[in-house]
């Protein structure tokens, strides 16, 4: 039985020792960055859910403050002896609608 000895060369043998490093790190590369995607995802649903949270706080604050309005609007009238007209004017924001005005002379 003959045994073979293969000499390998340093060039070889730092292109091998190249070759298991890039694909090490490659490899850590992939999972560091699909971690981070699932991570941007994750926190992207929670940041969509806080705002869609915060909106109906925020139409649950405008409809308390309208409710509130409208009382303190009725209390100011009923105590300021104002009067219910029965000719009412509405006013547009049109620039063409005019609004006519009672003068007594």
């Amino acid at each position: 039985m003959k045994a073979t000895i293969t000499i390998i060369d340093t060039q070889t043998h730092f292109f091998i020792a190249l070759f298991g490093t890039a694909l090490l790190l490659s490899a850590c590369l992939y999972i560091y960055f699909v971690s981070a995607a699932v991570g941007e995802v994750v926190l992207r649903k929670e940041m969509i859910r806080d705002v869609s949270a915060l909106k109906s706080e925020i139409a649950k604050l405008e409809a308390d403050y309208m409710a509130a309005q409208h009382v303190v609007s009725e209390h100011i009238a009923s105590n300021g002896s104002y009067l219910e007209t029965t000719s009412k004017v509405f006013v547009s924001r049109s620039d063409s609608s005019l609004v006519a005005v009672e003068t007594d002379n």
